[in-house]
């Protein structure tokens, strides 16, 4: 084995482990999901986030495939902000999202 056989396998072993540890999708809900819900877990997180609550991650959770849909641009950095319990980056990132007027 070549040393350029032994670095195409160690890095086909990176890889892999890089492919394991991306989130899985998210699957969006349909495009006609009720904008009443939509707010009302917009305005929930909020909340939630501004008390520093670990609440949060658990109507993220719940929540994904609609915050996902409604916050395209900016789910995975709230997602991963909210995983971190990083409440308050999070929150920047949800007021960001919802003021650029990125919400259908």
């Amino acid at each position: 084995m070549t040393a350029l056989d032994t670095l195409a396998s160690a890095l086909d072993e990176q890889l892999a482990a890089i492919i394991l540890a991306l989130p899985t999708p998210v699957e969006l809900p349909p495009a006609d999901f009720d904008p009443a819900m939509r707010d009302s877990v917009l305005a929930q997180l909020d909340k939630l986030l501004r008390n520093d609550d670990p609440k949060a991650e658990k109507l993220l959770v719940d929540n994904s495939a609609l915050l996902a849909a409604v916050l395209p641009g900016h789910f995975r950095q709230l997602e991963q902000a909210i995983r971190e319990f990083e409440f308050e980056a999070a929150l920047s990132i949800l007021n960001e999202a919802t003021k650029t007027g990125s919400t259908p």
